[in-house]
């Protein structure tokens, strides 16, 4: 049974709490009770099953000994960092102006010195071009073209903060480090230029989009930053879960689509612009795209939005093919969390891109949709979105699972893939995506190979007790982050008995971490 963990507790620092106690004694202890009281009316006042869902924040799930605490913990924190985002976007120009509040816990047990950010934008610059030499000509279709990114300015609870930004990485340098579940908010300024590339932020003359664009911070573990290089292939991307409230202000006759709901369009008729809000909660990052030339296609029950701007796509049959990718995924792994999800019409090398509730394709693909290569695009909604990897290290645990279980929704002949990889130099499925010099290499890897390991896997356990462990595993790592450890201990667990010779097998032998 779930335990309700309420923590009270008074800093010393009180600038740090959400609520700031200016007097001491009864005053300060009758307050606690008032938010107490609250706290508990509060779950009384939803159902059942508000009150007992599993949480996705490691914290609440352990017992603290505040005896035994080095630092106070603060009465409340919040779930996730809470990022608050005005962005200003000129077309013609392709610029944009952006301040990014971003409230942010340190919730590691141990002083925090270093904060950190990924700038994934300035992975387009002429000087830190990521990409293989053989994709040069689809991702710089419309010629080339570069992007980057400036921070102008940066604050953390209204002071300077010293900082040092080195490729897509982004340091903060607080005077005082900051001590465990210390709440901080931090302030960017920044600009930039977005260049016409077929990439997940880019631009052509019809639209721009905007993927892996706003700053975010690095993922956070107990033994620091955990941030890897931006590779020449695959997606380097390990996100947290967050927050978002974003302001973005257009010209007036543009249309705005992004990850959440919209909750207010304002027309600024004597600036002859729009102002889109977009809310968006359990979100690992914030997408969105805007054209003047969008029209929108949504279904009948509201759930699927398609953003296009070309005359001759097969609209109705890309509404189906989604409407039945969507709801298989459902039914195969679990329910899609979210009341919608939205196709937007870009231009994009790989085919297509998802991010948190909204899925970018390319022209063609949509030109040609094909049903099994729609699913696998929705299938990243489950995995890496909502069940969080690290798609540096263990590609194979987001991009490998997804193909497998598309594979089994379209009957796929799964030993018929191993004629895909003969006279294929093997590669281990632990090498990361640094290991790789084409995307022949990487894909046989992360994408065929680990097909073909979790093929093996159902015929080691059974269809019933695979098909248990995936929706578990989702169940169980929904809107956190899991490891290939964290998998294979949940199956040998369904499972009833070891699987290390068959990790042995597959993983050369060595202690999955």
């Amino acid at each position: 049974m779930r335990k309700l963990l309420i923590f009270v507790g008074i800093k010393a620092n009180s600038h740090n709490l959400p609520l700031s106690f200016e007097k001491r004694g009864i005053a300060g202890l009758f307050a606690c009770l008032i938010l107490v009281l609250a706290l508990l009316a509060s779950c009384g006042s939803r159902t059942q099953d508000d009150c007992t869902k599993p949480s996705p924040t490691p914290y609440e799930e352990e017992n603290y000994d505040l005896e035994e605490t080095p630092y106070p913990l603060p009465f409340y924190i919040p779930a996730f960092d809470h990022y608050d985002v005005n962005l200003t976007v000129d077309p013609a120009t392709r610029t944009v102006t952006g301040i990014t509040r971003t409230t942010f816990t340190n919730r590691t047990s141990k002083p925090l010195e270093t904060i950190m950010l990924r700038v994934y934008m300035n992975a387009f610059g002429e000087d830190n071009q990521v990409f293989l030499p053989e994709f040069e000509q689809s991702i710089f279709r419309h010629g080339l073209s570069y992007g980057h990114m400036d921070i102008q300015h940066v604050t953390i609870n209204n002071e300077d903060l010293p900082y040092v930004f080195m490729g897509t990485i982004l340091s903060l340098y607080p005077e005082e480090p900051l001590a465990p579940w210390e709440t901080v908010q931090l302030v960017l300024q920044y600009s930039a230029y977005i260049p016409t590339i077929a990439h997940h932020t880019g631009a052509n003359d019809r639209a721009m989009w905007f993927g892996m664009f706003l700053p975010i911070l690095a993922v956070l573990g107990d033994d620091g930053w955990l941030v890897s290089d931006c590779y020449l292939v695959g997606n380097p991307f390990l996100l947290g879960m967050a927050s978002f409230e974003v302001e973005i202000v257009t010209p007036a006759d543009y249309i705005v689509t992004g990850t959440g709901v919209t909750t207010e369009e304002i027309p600024i008729v004597e600036a002859d612009t729009r102002v889109t809000v977009f809310t968006a909660t359990n979100a690992r990052s914030f997408a969105f795209a805007i054209s003047p030339y969008f029209r929108r296609l949504t279904s009948d029950n509201g759930e699927i939005h398609l953003y296009y701007y070309s005359n001759d796509l097969p609209v109705d049959t890309i509404m189906e093919m989604v409407s039945f990718g969507m709801e298989s995924l459902s039914n195969k792994i679990g329910q899609y969390p979210f009341g919608h999800i939205s196709i937007v019409e870009t231009d994009m090398f790989m085919g297509a891109m998802s991010f948190s509730n909204i899925v970018f394709m390319d022209t063609e693909v949509l030109k040609n949709p094909d049903a099994m290569a729609i699913t696998r695009a929705l299938g990243q909604q489950w995995f890496p979105n909502i069940v969080g990897s690290n798609q540096a290290d263990e590609a194979w645990l987001d991009r490998g699972l997804i193909r497998y279980i598309v594979a089994q929704l379209f009957d796929m002949d799964i030993p018929r893939v191993y004629e895909r990889i003969t006279g294929w130099e093997e590669t281990s499925l632990r090498s990361n995506l640094g290991s790789f010099s084409s995307w022949a290499d990487y894909f046989l890897t992360h994408h065929v190979k680990g097909v073909l390991m979790f093929d093996a896997l159902e015929q080691r356990m059974g269809e019933e007790l695979f098909w248990e462990l995936i929706y578990q595993y989702f169940q169980t790592f929904y809107f956190r982050i899991a490891t290939g450890k964290d998998f294979f201990l949940l199956a040998e667990e369904i499972y009833g008995e070891s699987l290390e010779d068959f990790i042995d097998q597959w993983f050369e032998g060595e202690d999955l971490n």
